[in-house]
């Protein structure tokens, strides 16, 4: 290609800067930016700040349990007053836990924190307490506001954004919002009366809720446990996940039973020991009729030494009416201690699960898990996840407990996760100890999932097993024969495996019992049966 002339271009040429480049190469510009550099823009010249703060109020993250987090919302407050237009440009809203622990435990659990709202006049207050839609709360809740109570701000502060889609609270904040699930249920009501679901109504586009309470809440007053609840009456909610309180009523929050038609991913967590947790779930996996992923937690509590019955918790799932796709059962143990609590919180936090100084002292471990796990009703379900205790109890025999009524008849990919009962993990590698074992294990799983696809092992499943690197073999071996695909995750195994069999003074004096006789394994009968 033929450059130009040198004498073709004037030097006089006005240079090349940020404000002669296109609006949307600006856009891409900024929207790689970290969150903290783009407030320098704003500052340049108008086209900039209009690009930034486009970006800058898109998603509001506010870290609450910091020292800092009240000053922030006074400032957030103040700059929507003055600018009226930015609310729109919010999207996604945040309150969530301090990256330093050390101001994160020192705040939180701060009923009594305040936020200077002095900056606001009457008449801003009382137009943004209108947008709650309280009428005949107006004066309390306007008095609160005054006195800069945090859980009177936080659900007005929520409501001046009416194109909100994502909303995320966690421990404390998450526990105070009765104000908040008030106002959602009114909205839900009038929408009722006037039979018209107008999007412009308040919280008319919120899509997405996440509400993260600590699991050491058993001590919930009231309004703390209907609160969980109250999200289901959001007309368009999509995604909504919810840790529900001990001892919250099995009833809905409004005598109008809500219509969730859009909700397609329900996480849930739910106390064992609790009936009432149980039959909550059952109300919203009936009323959820276009439910596609349902995560259910099973959570112990710090007094319940008592097992699980699995029959009990396939008849909670079989009350689905949705179309379920995948299918999470998980189990998870409640904290003694806050630092605990900060590790075992719901959505993707990897937490402890009766493990460590919380273990359970389970002293007859063959009828702590009882019934069985039945989900052959469940058509649509694809994708199970669980733990081993779903699958097998605590003191699996000879013969695994799977039967036809076991698995979904549609199921493709199965899911296997540690159950990190610290004390008890080795009964169920004892499953897995001869190659006839994962042999048997691989071909009764495919016998009653036909279409059975993956399996796939998660989580530190053999991590620290002494034999890690056979078993991984052995279900390989398994997989070709079955014509099922073995995955594992490379968390799944320990990086050391002993892979020869018979090396007994390798073998920790515990795991004797683990080494195979090679005699045996040749010769001896299959230790699994479809019986």
């Amino acid at each position: 290609m033929d450059l130009p002339s040198l004498s073709l271009l004037s030097l006089e040429t006005e240079p090349l800067t940020l404000m002669r480049l296109p609006t949307e190469l600006l856009e891409s510009i900024a929207q790689e930016l970290p969150p903290e550099d783009l407030p320098v823009l704003v500052t340049v010249n108008k086209r900039l700040r209009d690009i930034s703060q486009r970006f800058i109020f898109e998603a509001i993250d506010i870290e609450w349990g910091t020292r800092a987090a009240p000053a922030k919302m006074e400032r957030l407050l103040r700059c929507i007053q003055d600018n009226p237009h930015l609310a729109d440009l919010v999207r996604n809203l945040t309150f969530s836990r301090p990256e330093d622990d050390d101001d994160f435990f020192a705040e939180i659990g701060h009923d009594d924190a305040r936020i200077s709202i002095q900056h606001l006049t009457d008449d801003t207050l009382d137009n943004m307490v209108k947008k709650l839609g309280l009428v005949e709360f107006h004066e309390p809740i306007a008095e609160r506001m005054r006195s800069g109570k945090v859980v009177a701000i936080v659900p007005l502060l929520i409501a001046q954004f009416p194109r909100l889609e994502n909303l995320r609270l966690y421990g404390p904040i998450a526990e105070k919002q009765m104000l908040l699930a008030l106002a959602i249920g009114r909205s839900y009501a009038d929408s009722i009366k006037t039979g018209q679901d107008d999007p412009a109504r308040r919280f008319g586009l919120i899509r997405a809720v996440v509400s993260e309470m600590d699991m050491t809440d058993d001590t919930l007053d009231e309004p703390a446990r209907v609160t969980a609840m109250g999200y289901i009456y959001l007309s368009r909610l999509e995604y909504l996940a919810v840790h529900i309180p001990y001892g919250t009523p099995a009833k809905w929050p409004l005598e109008e039973k809500p219509t969730p038609t859009n909700l397609q991913l329900l996480k849930i967590e739910v106390y064992r020991k609790d009936s009432l947790g149980a039959e909550l779930v059952k109300m919203l996996v009936k009323a959820c009729p276009a439910l596609r992923f349902l995560h259910y937690f099973t959570i112990w509590h710090s007094d319940d030494p008592s097992g699980l019955d699995l029959t009990e918790l396939s008849s909670v799932l079989q009350a689905a009416t949705g179309p379920i796709r995948g299918l999470d059962l998980d189990l998870a143990r409640v904290p003694f201690s806050p630092v605990q609590a900060r590790t075992t919180t719901m959505l993707g936090v990897v937490g402890m699960v009766f493990g460590g100084s919380g273990l359970i002292e389970i002293e007859q471990s063959e009828s702590f898990v009882t019934g069985e796990l039945q989900l052959a009703s469940m058509a649509h379900v694809e994708w199970l996840n669980l733990t081993w205790v779903h699958l097998f109890g605590l003191a699996p025999g000879s013969n695994l407990p799977l039967g036809p009524s076991t698995f979904p008849p549609g199921m493709t990919h199965l899911t296997i996760v540690s159950s990190k009962l610290e004390r008890q993990e080795h009964h169920f590698w004892r499953l897995l100890d001869r190659v006839r074992a994962a042999r048997d294990f691989v071909s009764v799983c495919r016998t009653y999932a036909p279409h059975l696809e993956e399996i796939r092992f998660r989580h530190s499943t053999f991590t620290q097993h002494p034999l890690e690197g056979r078993i991984r073999r052995d279900l390989q071996r398994a997989a070709e024969l079955s014509s099922v695909e073995i995955a594992f995750d490379l968390e799944a195994f320990s990086v050391y495996s002993l892979t020869t069999p018979g090396e007994d003074e390798e073998v920790p004096h515990d795991w004797q019992w683990l080494v195979p006789d090679e005699a045996v394994e040749d010769d001896g009968a299959s230790q699994v049966s479809l019986d």
